[in-house]
């Protein structure tokens, strides 16, 4: 009884108590407010640093330029400066670590990442970039659901349920705290590079997309075994194997050409990075091939070729030889067709390599028109092309192109 007596008195709240805890309340909040204005006032100072330290030291674009040009010029950074997304035409582009880079060459850009908002459902993210020397900044704001999609269920909080482009069941779970730390990093990553590359001159991302595309050319034709190797490896890691490789390329990894090393390598830097799946990838290259491209085989193989070449009146063709069989092109082992511009057609073989049965080219012409073109130990020539492409120009080339094989010694 006279516990029970103790303790209704101790909870009795007096006027001296109810003071009491209004003073400590005052002194909380008090005590936060000085945090939330010592913390401004940092904030402010750090920025008036910076800003001052920029117009005390303003980038050159001659060294901006000079510098991000030489980082080009690296293999290994060319490897991963672009990215390919299978979307519509196909998209190419400047990859995150492009970015990176050119935000390290142009220097007095300062990047921030503010979480606005944060819930069960969502976290609300500002990302901006800001030129301290103009002034200028580049900001973007979204809501990152914490969802993700996956085809198991077991042990997650489903939210909903679609089917994909298979016809299987993909369904929309809660994200674990690992999950939304990766998916809100990548988009992330992804609106900086977007922010940085807007800083970038049109004429200078240009050229330092170009020194890529020949620092890339120039590494695989070194040496292309080790080239594909090392691809092939490096999409192993991404769980990507050989044989779908080969399904994407359409024939043996160990076979491709340079120009298909720098297509699968901006794929693998897109894959990485989060900016695509390799389905998608596969999806893309079916939809090319199917859709936008048809193999057309070209009159009667090599022994037509050489018939209409002896029948021109070009100084350079060959005379036909009655009763000789045209050369086969496994005995012309020493032999390769033509690299190079055919200028009546406007037509250019880039890239020649021997494959089983065969040779294996790349050809372009003016404007989008670009293809593959296949010779078999047969006679047989298949070229994949464009659905509107110029084929009498094209078949004028292609008979320029492998004269050296119709020559016999």
């Amino acid at each position: 009884m006279n516990n029970e007596s103790a303790t209704n008195a101790s909870d009795v709240v007096t006027p001296k108590s109810r003071a009491a805890a209004g003073q400590n309340r005052g002194g909380f909040h008090q005590a936060s407010l000085a945090r939330a204005r010592a913390m401004a006032t940092q904030s402010r100072t750090h920025f008036e640093i910076r800003f001052a330290m920029a117009h005390r030291m303003p980038r050159s674009w001659k060294k901006v330029r000079r510098k991000l040009l030489e980082e080009c010029k690296r293999p290994s950074f060319a490897e991963v400066a672009t990215y390919f997304k299978p979307v519509d035409g196909g998209i190419v582009g400047p990859s995150i670590r492009f970015a990176e880079a050119a935000a390290r060459c142009m220097g007095n850009l300062l990047p921030d990442t503010q979480v606005l908002y944060d819930d069960l459902d969502k976290a609300v993210v500002r990302v901006s970039v800001t030129d301290l020397e103009v002034n200028l900044t580049y900001a973007v704001e979204d809501a990152i659901l914490k969802t993700v999609e996956r085809m198991y269920t077991e042990g997650r909080d489903v939210l909903g349920e679609r089917r994909n482009a298979e016809n299987k069941s993909v369904f929309t779970v809660r994200a674990t705290e690992d999950e939304m730390r990766a998916k809100q990093g990548a988009w992330v990553s992804r609106t900086l590079r977007s922010c940085i590359l807007r800083f970038v001159p049109g004429d200078l991302l240009e050229a330092c997309m170009e020194q890529v595309d020949a620092t890339r050319e120039e590494q695989a034709a070194r040496d292309l075994d080790a080239a594909r190797a090392k691809l092939a490896e490096d999409f192993a890691a991404l769980g990507v194997w050989s044989a779908q490789l080969e399904a994407y390329l359409g024939h043996d990894v160990a076979h491709c050409t340079a120009a298909e090393l720098v297509e699968l390598r901006c794929v693998w830097t897109a894959l990485r990075d989060g900016e695509c799946k390799w389905k998608d990838a596969e999806r893309f290259k079916r939809i090319e091939r199917g859709a936008d491209r048809a193999p057309n085989r070209m009159g009667k193989g090599l022994k037509a070729l050489k018939e209409r070449l002896a029948a021109s009146s070009a100084p350079d063709a060959p005379e036909a030889t009655e009763g000789r069989p045209p050369e086969s092109v496994s005995s012309a082992a020493a032999k390769f067709p033509r690299k190079g511009l055919h200028e009546d057609s406007g037509i250019e073989f880039t890239e020649w390599v021997q494959a089983p049965g065969g040779f294996r080219g790349e050809w372009k012409g003016e404007g989008k028109y670009k293809g593959t073109l296949t010779i078999k130990e047969d006679g047989e020539i298949v070229v994949f092309t464009p659905m509107d492409a110029p084929l009498r120009q094209l078949e004028e080339a292609v008979a320029w192109a492998i004269e050296p094989l119709l020559t016999n010694p």
